[in-house]
């Protein structure tokens, strides 16, 4: 790849985790340094990347029963060549930290892309003359019935690298780990199934018969306002199978009734803790790597103020925290240790870390 693109490639990667971390924390409260301790940070390791590759940054995540689906924007190898959509496998924490764990590979031993653009979008995109360019990024998703299932931004970058608007959210269907990922299109053949920011997935888990979304939108500059979303995990590619949480009225078949759940500056990422018997979220800041919890009766429950956790490698100068997502398959101790995978540093030397940290005792 000549030296000029290998850069712009580099340049949006950058852009992307920037515009992915700027969200807002749950809640009015802010974390203190005299509130309880809750547990122990057990280590925050670096996972390492995989020889192959020069430059990665945090992924979206699929929660397996017996591991972790780690899925990238894209990853810049040592060749200087740009990977779309690889992704890698860790079977447990341990293996993550022991690294470097290999890309994903298709049966030509090249990495597996997962998510990737298809023929007329790549060549819609080496036609444009403007410098702006269509990117798929990967944003959350779970698995249910031995199918992964991502959500994922439909990006249009450039020219500058900070220039990205939303054009959509899209989601597309796993049925093995390094498979081509096959996006759901609408009745008019389009992959964009919520237009704009009508339904931004930022977390998702699946709690009984339900598949719980955690949507979130950015009104104002340092703002963010996320909605809760529910679906049958089998019926995830059927928009009119989704319901939307009002707090008035309950769910609801109707988008524009979902009402505010979360608001805080923090990325977030939702579950249900089996150590504390209820609704959890995690809440990492990008700008100075505090991690925090909260605990809900629910995930359609209120949540408890924030309970201060550790706090991450702070952010390099100029740039965000990215990830922060809790890796509920690779829990320990019946969900008493939990870890949490985000990226840090300076693009140049950017590196993906996984924290472990043991609760105390279950939190009130």
């Amino acid at each position: 790849m000549p030296p000029s693109r290998l850069s712009r490639e580099r340049s949006l990667l950058l852009a992307l985790l920037l515009f992915a971390a700027c969200v807002k924390n749950l809640g009015t409260e802010s974390p203190t340094t005299q509130a309880p301790k809750a547990g122990t940070l057990l280590r925050d390791c670096v996972v390492s990347a995989p020889a192959s590759v020069a430059a990665w940054t945090a992924p979206a995540t699929l929660a397996y029963p017996d591991g972790a689906l780690w899925i990238f924007q894209s990853a810049i190898l040592v060749d200087g060549s740009a990977a779309p959509g690889p992704a890698i496998w860790i079977p447990s924490a341990d293996a993550a930290c022991a690294g470097p764990t290999d890309l994903l590979r298709g049966p030509d031993g090249s990495p597996a892309a997962l998510l990737a653009l298809d023929d007329a979008e790549t060549i819609a995109n080496a036609g444009r003359s403007d410098g702006r360019a269509l990117m798929l990024v990967p944003k959350a998703g779970f698995s249910a019935g031995g199918l992964g299932y991502l959500y994922y931004d439909h990006v249009l970058a450039g020219p500058d690298p900070f220039d990205l608007q939303l054009l959509g959210t899209g989601i597309c269907v796993l049925d093995t780990i390094a498979g081509t990922c096959a996006r759901v299109v609408d009745a008019a053949g389009s992959t964009v199934l919520w237009l704009g920011d009508e339904l931004p997935i930022r977390s998702a888990f699946v709690d009984a018969s339900m598949a719980y979304l955690l949507a979130c939108r950015q009104p104002a500059s340092l703002m963010q306002s996320c909605t809760l979303a529910r679906v049958p995990p089998g019926s995830a590619g059927i928009i009119a199978a989704y319901e939307y949480f009002d707090a008035f009225q309950g769910w609801s078949a109707s988008r524009t009734q979902a009402t505010q759940v979360l608001d805080d500056l923090a990325n977030v990422s939702l579950s249900y803790s089996p150590f504390h018997g209820r609704s959890t979220v995690v809440l990492t800041n990008p700008f100075d790597g505090k991690v925090s919890l909260r605990l809900g009766s629910a995930p359609d429950g209120s949540f408890g103020n924030p309970i201060p956790l550790f706090t991450a490698i702070a952010p390099a100068p100029g740039t965000l925290l990215d990830g922060g997502a809790e890796q509920t398959s690779l829990r320990g101790d019946g969900g008493r240790v939990i870890h949490i995978a985000y990226a840090a540093g300076s693009f140049a030397a950017r590196e993906l870390h996984l924290a472990s940290f043991q609760f105390d005792e279950v939190l009130q």
